[in-house]
């Protein structure tokens, strides 16, 4: 998804955490994902690597999931 965002950070919303890639260069990029405050201590880490590809992973009973975000 493209989500316009002009840096690269974490921030709460209200109830959920916002983790973003962005891009000062780029107009049409930038990727997040969107998470409730509840999963937050799930999350081992964020990983931006560009404006149109992150990584997310959570940790769960079983091991780990890994999200991939890319535009």
């Amino acid at each position: 998804s493209e989500a316009r965002c002009r840096d690269t950070s974490v921030y709460n919303s209200g109830d959920y955490l916002v983790l973003q890639s962005g891009s000062e260069k780029e107009k049409y990029a930038g990727v997040l994902f969107v998470v409730h405050r509840s999963l937050e201590q799930c999350i081992t880490t964020f990983t931006p690597l560009s404006p149109r590809l992150a990584t997310l992973t959570f940790r769960t009973t079983g091991g780990s999931v890994t999200l991939v975000l890319c535009y």
